[in-house]
């Protein structure tokens, strides 16, 4: 009952109040909208924004920017959202300057999110060197000129590699901002890697690997820049030195020593590998956990092993025994037992000199005693650790409660630093960049149904009094767990890697992974990854529209997918236009906005679309698209 409400709930957040009737004056709307903004639940709140804005109307913007400057609790969040929202429906050309003036009033570190949004509306609707002149600017925050750079990079705007090098060319002293701004830099050009040959792409890039052997440049950006080279070289290993890179961007992959080079040290948790060093491990710790695990799903488990650069070169103290190579499974019944072995398989790997902290989740979230932030894995700590998990029950009330709360854990794993946890606005604190975590590792069984405001009465909701509506949390939706999970990470850069058990909900937890340039797993299934899947999906034996074709159904890297939808345009294929509408609803913003983009090219037709939107949206987009091409691929066919 509860899943089906909250679905319910949901879908009125998704979508568009019905009841903003055609014949309801803009006043009449914008009453119920401030009326509905009073309500003690943070959805109903939510849902209210939505329904304002989807008015379209430039008043609505502007009462959305004052409203964000005069949000109670929860403050930072309430803001969060409306940016996302107000740019999410309102980004035509007439809303620039009403987000220009927004920006301007709001100028602090902690309004980078805003920035971010409302200047990828200008990227993609406006004019980008805008952006570019934002990035450039001495006198901002860093971590505004930041948020011009990624917001460039996400909207794969090519005038982003004149910014990045105009931020190269005068780089700030102090090392946090510094920091900020270089791994930024990394995010543009890992959004431009398909143009790495060309010079001016080619010269940033010499100039962001060389920042591997300076000794301004923290172990944590060399990691973010390491991770991003990665992927733009195409590379299975990754390291810190400079030497390793110089040789792939002058075609020497050839002649290099990888041997001379050690990769950074593994970590493992359920079989996923990641780099870092400091690990958070957030665990759902609801009832449903207590669940038996199944034949084929701890046969999966059995196959788990622990990285070979863990045994081998890991520093120990003497005396000291290695950690064990396999998990045993004696005993291990229910989810929580398979979560706990796996854990504390992940803890005895780690090295001294890395660090760790233990979420959980449910009802609330929280740290697992006797955990208290981010720990030095030192052997103490560890056994401490491991101890206490010996010790802990899943679906206890008394520690988290039963339902599950996969945004609060999510929330505190970004919060977490040495001495506990940061308040509000961590994404920009200069704490959490430096002491915060740089690999997160998730677990979750069951689909998300609260969060941290959730209120769990009725309420107003849209405009109508409804006792049957349960609040049970703004985050209990997928698209908003991710958006505020992609703020969370804009400048940590952390890697996030997921794990679903039994019912665990697949495809949020892939997008979650996807947005932290990480893999997610199902236990009982396959570890999915972009290499994985390009291994088994590559097309065989098929060139020019059929290869391309294939590649936009079925290649794994959005990146590729997007890159077949703009071939196809070039040919012109009216062969591609099912597939290209098919797209248009793809998990992936950048190939929705290349399909779009493609179908425009192809027919010469348009239909008003936005690849920002929500799943509604894009299906009703689709729907129109259909039945124009319906009526209209005899002529497309025809035409010479």
């Amino acid at each position: 009952m509860r899943a089906a409400l909250c679905l319910l709930l949901c879908l009125g957040v998704l979508l568009p109040s019905a009841r903003a009737a055609d014949d309801d004056t803009f006043d009449e709307l914008k009453k119920r909208y401030l009326r509905e903004l009073r309500d003690p639940a943070l959805e109903v709140r939510t849902g209210a924004h939505v329904t304002f804005a989807t008015t379209g109307r430039l008043e609505a913007l502007r009462e959305m920017a004052r409203q964000y400057g005069r949000v109670d609790d929860p403050e930072a969040q309430q803001q969060y959202l409306i940016a996302s929202i107000a740019t999410t429906y309102l980004r035509q050309n007439e809303h620039r300057e009403g987000y220009a003036a927004w920006r301007k009033r709001r100028d602090k570190a902690r309004d980078a999110w805003l920035w971010y949004r409302a200047l990828r509306v200008e990227a993609s609707r406006g004019d980008p060197k805008v952006v570019v002149r934002v990035a450039a600017t001495l006198t901002l925050s860093p971590f505004l000129r930041a948020a011009a750079l990624e917001a460039l990079a996400d909207e794969e705007e090519p005038a982003a590699v004149d910014a990045a090098a105009q931020v190269f060319a005068r780089l700030p002293s102090e090392p946090g901002a510094r920091a900020v701004l270089i791994e930024s830099i990394a995010e543009v050009l890992l959004a431009q890697r398909a143009q790495r040959a060309d010079p001016k792409c080619r010269a940033v890039l010499l100039k962001l690997i060389r920042q591997l052997d300076k000794k301004a440049t923290s172990e944590r950006t060399k990691l973010v820049i390491a991770r991003r080279l990665r992927v733009i070289f195409d590379t299975e290993e990754m390291y810190l030195e400079a030497r390793p890179w110089l040789d792939h961007l002058l075609g020497k992959v050839e002649k290099v020593d990888w041997g001379r080079y050690a990769p950074p040290q593994k970590n493992t948790f359920f079989g996923l590998e990641a780099t870092g060093v400091r690990i958070a491990y957030v665990i759902d710790m609801s009832a449903s956990m207590l669940d038996r695990v199944t034949v084929r799903e701890l046969d999966d488990l059995k196959t788990i092993r622990r990285p070979r650069n863990v045994t081998k070169t890991a520093k120990r103290s003497p005396g000291e025994r290695p950690p064990p190579n396999r998990i045993d499974w004696e005993g291990v019944e229910t989810r929580f037992d398979a979560a706990r072995a796996c854990l504390k398989f992940s803890l005895q790997g780690l090295r001294p000199d890395q660090y760790f902290a233990v979420i959980g989740f449910a009802d609330r979230a929280g740290f697992i005693p006797p955990c208290t932030g981010m720990l030095r894995a030192s052997p103490k700590n560890v056994n401490g650790m491991v101890k206490a998990l010996d010790k802990t029950t899943a679906g206890s009330r008394k520690l988290f409660g039963s339902s599950t709360n996969l945004h609060g854990g999510m929330h505190r794993a970004f919060k977490a630093i040495g001495g506990g946890m940061l308040g509000e606005y961590e994404y920009v604190h200069p704490v959490g960049i430096k002491e915060g975590c740089d690999t997160v590792f998730l677990l979750s069984d069951g689909a998300p149904c609260w969060d941290d405001w959730a209120t769990g009465v009725a309420g107003v909701a849209f405009g109508v009094s409804n006792p049957d509506a349960v609040a049970f949390g703004n985050y209990s939706t997928g698209h908003q767990i991710v958006d505020d999970l992609q703020r969370l990470n804009l400048f940590r850069k952390a890697e996030v890697h997921c794990v679903g058990l039994g019912s665990g909900p697949v495809a949020l937890l892939e997008a979650i992974a996807e947005a932290g340039m990480g893999r997610s797993r199902v236990v009982g299934g396959k570890a999915i990854s972009a290499k994985d899947m390009e291994e088994t999906l590559r097309p065989q034996n098929k060139t020019g529209e059929a290869k391309e074709l294939d590649v936009l159904q079925n290649d794994a890297d959005p990146v590729s997918r997007g890159k077949a939808a703009t071939a196809l345009a070039r040919r012109k294929s009216v062969n591609a236009v099912p597939f290209l509408i098919d797209a248009l609803d793809d998990e992936a913003p950048r190939v929705r906005k290349a399909a779009h983009k493609a179908l425009q090219d192809i027919t010469g037709h348009d239909v008003t679309y936005s690849h920002d939107m929500d799943y509604d949206h894009r299906k009703s987009v689709q729907k129109a698209w259909r039945a124009w091409f319906e009526a209209n691929e005899a002529r497309l066919r025809a035409r010479k």
